[in-house]
């Protein structure tokens, strides 16, 4: 069950797909709508001709009412494509209006992409895959209610804990923000100076110089442990033209990032490189979608997690699946390393193509 629909006095009822691709309402009670294309009285479905309507339940007897609705923009999956809903065994349909008839068309749970060929699943239908490697659920049945709650919290531990380790992050993300004048400490975090989630780790600061807006200039900001901070900087009040060092402390929830010197002349910005995290399982419907050889990793890692939640032994393949696809993204996502001499007098370091020092990569 996917989608909140609501009647015409605000009664809400989940909309699923039975047996065979029929179509029913559940009424439920204080939940917010959960499609983002909502109307005020139900959602919005799109016809094979790119007409739109909404989609909502009759109060007296909880049957399914479209309404034109031809002055709503057009819905992101574009005309011919209406809402995808999710049935009880988490198989996914898309649901469209054909005239005023609505009609339901079965969505593979497994679509590669058209750009890069990665796997879109649901949590439902990753954590159904995990429980049948460890013989919890046979082929075609579901997991209960309880279990897919308790293998969903193992789920999001596992997500977490992989959230901090740099080889299974598979993007490094950029954001800017303003640096105001005269101060010294900013504040990283939800609600902080620099509003935004926490990330688990910052791999670089850059301060990018505004004096041409249109030509900004990226100057790099070495970034100090709290050693370095306390011994490399004994005078901390120092005003300069733009930061060129950062101290980051670490902080939970929020960061507390001190720049050295404090920038008292030009405006401008600081670019913070820091992990991207995992999608969050948020739920059992939510759709996650990672680059190639993740969806196998986190099905048969899964399954280990949750081994002993359900107190079933691992079998041998699943475990030696486990870690050769977990070897195998950490691999894809391991950087590349340089090799660097001290004694060099020149820097370049050494470019093992070429045999020699001080060439560039």
């Amino acid at each position: 069950m996917s989608i909140i629909l609501t009647d015409q006095s605000g009664n809400q009822y989940w909309l699923a797909v039975g047996t065979g691709g029929a179509l029913s309402t559940t009424p439920v009670s204080n939940t917010v709508p959960s499609y983002l294309a909502s109307a005020p009285n139900g959602v919005i479905a799109t016809d094979q001709s790119g007409l739109q309507y909404i989609l909502s339940v009759n109060s007296a007897d909880g049957s399914l009412i479209t309404t034109p609705n031809l002055n709503t923009p057009n819905l992101p999956n574009g005309p011919g494509v209406g809402l995808v809903i999710a049935d009880q065994a988490g198989d996914l349909y898309s649901l469209s209006v054909n005239g005023n008839t609505l009609q339901t068309e079965s969505v593979q749970n497994l679509t590669p992409s058209a750009a890069d060929n990665s796997i879109a699943i649901t949590v439902l239908s990753l954590i159904t895959g995990a429980l049948r490697l460890l013989g919890v659920t046979a082929s075609g049945e579901l997991p209960s209610s309880d279990e897919s709650n308790d293998a969903l919290s193992a789920f999001q531990q596992l997500v977490d804990s992989w959230n901090s380790d740099s080889l299974t992050i598979f993007s490094i993300g950029s954001a800017d923000y303003p640096l105001i004048l005269n101060r010294q400490a900013f504040t990283l975090g939800p609600g902080g100076d620099f509003n935004t989630n926490r990330p688990a780790r910052i791999v670089g600061m850059s301060t990018i110089l505004l004096l041409n807006p249109s030509n900004p200039v990226e100057i790099p900001i070495a970034m100090y442990s709290w050693d370095e901070w306390q011994n490399k900087v004994p005078v901390k009040s120092v005003n300069g033209s733009f930061p060129q060092v950062c101290y980051d402390d670490g902080g939970m929830p929020l960061r507390t990032l001190n720049f050295w010197p404090i920038a008292t002349l030009q405006q401008n910005n600081v670019r913070i490189y820091s992990w991207e995290p995992l999608i969050w399982p948020a739920t059992l419907q939510t759709l996650l979608n990672f680059p190639p050889g993740y969806a196998r990793t986190f099905r048969y890692n899964l399954a280990i997690e949750m081994a002993a939640e359900f107190s079933v032994p691992v079998p041998a393949e699943v475990a030696a699946i486990a870690a050769s696809t977990l070897a195998a993204i950490k691999t894809m996502n391991a950087p590349e390393l340089h090799l660097v001499s001290d004694l060099l007098p020149i820097p370049g370091g050494y470019n093992w193509r070429a045999d020699m020092f001080g060439i560039g990569w």
